[in-house]
């Protein structure tokens, strides 16, 4: 590990809570600076594409579903009152790390850019993720935080009527269309939509920076031998 990043001095002290698994001593903010980051130009370059690809899926009908689904295969709470809520929901172009074909089809440009350029987190079955998100007016996704602190996860904003945020830890920024946001999700969080139409952004995960790639391939190995069990 490089030791590249230091958390933020932001006031308020939040810990990482990942709810899945914890890869202890890496450095941690709540927002990355992606400003030495070759790739993040390039990718944000293909902005208006994707928004147009995204526009296209709204305006033909497909299918964005409640971002938190119903499962049977084990317990399961709704303490963000989220559970098959539509106010949040999105539109994957993976499932279980396999690209799903027919969305894939539908958004070249989306998928080629990510997979193409971005440093994309790869664990069985739980990454990379390729999805668009969709926050209704009005609606808020209350604090919670992600399952893995190996990965950051990134925005992509594509349309952003304003008066909406989102709060990592003690920090809170606006979306800017175009403009690559990049944060850790283990850190409690929280989005809201104040406006009167719906945000919509681009939703992936990469790396975190500081790991080599021997340290990708035992985290990677790690969860194969526990799903394989």
């Amino acid at each position: 590990m490089t030791g590249q990043f230091q958390r933020e001095n932001t006031g308020e002290q939040y810990l990482r809570m990942p709810t899945t698994y914890f890869y202890p001593d890496l450095p941690y903010a709540e927002y990355y600076d992606t400003a030495s980051w070759s790739w993040v130009e390039e990718l944000e370059a293909y902005t208006e594409q994707i928004v147009s690809e995204a526009k296209a899926l709204m305006d033909g009908g497909e299918t964005f579903a409640a971002y938190m689904k119903r499962t049977e295969d084990r317990p399961q709470g709704n303490s963000h009152g989220l559970l098959e809520n539509d106010d949040w929901s999105t539109f994957d172009l993976i499932d279980s790390e396999k690209p799903i074909a027919d969305r894939v089809k539908l958004c070249p440009h989306t998928f080629g850019a990510i997979t193409d350029i971005a440093p994309q987190c790869r664990i069985p079955k739980r990454a990379p993720t390729i999805m668009f998100s969709l926050l209704k007016a009005g609606a808020h996704i209350p604090p919670h935080t992600g399952m893995l602190n190996p990965r950051l996860i990134c925005h992509l904003p594509l349309v952003v009527p304003g008066d909406g945020a989102l709060r990592v830890g003690s920090s809170t920024r606006v979306w800017e269309k175009g403009k690559l946001m990049v944060f850790d999700d283990t850190i409690e969080h929280e989005a809201w939509n104040h406006s009167q139409t719906d945000r919509l952004v681009l939703i992936f995960d990469i790396w975190h920076p500081d790991l080599d790639e021997i340290e990708q391939a035992q985290i990677a190995a790690l969860f194969h031998a526990v799903d394989s069990y």
